[in-house]
């Protein structure tokens, strides 16, 4: 046999890892029946209660809603706004996206004519000129379907007036989701991007 086809190192795929770590999440709340016979909540509690009672079932589900939404809504903005050396106490548990993102030296800068604010006028400007950043590299990776733009919805919000101002109302997708014109990348909302002008 040809023992001169062997397997070396030349061409193989690179691995890379990331840390991450672990944060702890706590939520405590006491909350006492008899509080509730003072509103609309009265009417589910069961005739003739003297408020040490178990909460209904249905203000509990509801409640317990209430606050998982709140705490996914603030993991989500930790996940992007994460940072140890905050002082916010839900900030603080572990660093996020854009801190990593903005060490890592890597990473291509989506705004080099420096803008500062983004605005309906020049909304579809600092986009293109975000566009115009992406590498072939990144457009044809062969693990990547399309490209996703994360953005807060103040700039897409901003995106869609600027679409709607130069009569371009046909750029939304089937799912109702906005593409960047001309283009099948999705622009998609996240809550840790709401403060400031910050686009990945």
């Amino acid at each position: 046999s040809d023992t001169d086809c062997a397997y070396n190192a030349s061409g193989t795929t690179p691995l890379t890892k990331r840390t991450l770590t672990v944060g702890h999440i706590k939520r405590e709340e006491d909350i006492c029946p008899k509080l509730l016979k003072a509103f609309w909540t009265e009417i589910l509690m069961r005739k003739g209660v003297t408020g040490d009672e178990i909460i209904p079932n249905e203000i509990n589900a509801a409640w317990m809603q209430l606050v998982i939404n709140g705490v996914s809504n603030a993991v989500a903005i930790a996940d992007w706004r994460g940072d140890t050396a905050s002082g916010n106490a839900n900030l603080n548990k572990y660093d996020g996206l854009l801190k990593q993102l903005n060490a890592d030296s890597d990473v291509i800068d989506g705004n080099p004519d420096g803008y500062q604010e983004i605005t309906v006028a020049n909304v579809r400007t600092v986009l293109q000129r975000m566009y115009e950043q992406v590498t072939e590299d990144m457009a044809m990776s062969p693990d990547v379907e399309a490209l996703d733009w994360f953005v807060s919805f103040d700039i897409l919000r901003k995106y869609q007036i600027a679409l709607k101002n130069a009569n371009l109302y046909h750029i939304t997708g089937d799912d109702n989701t906005t593409k960047y014109e001309g283009t099948n990348i999705n622009m998609i909302v996240q809550a840790g991007l709401q403060a400031g002008n910050q686009m990945v």
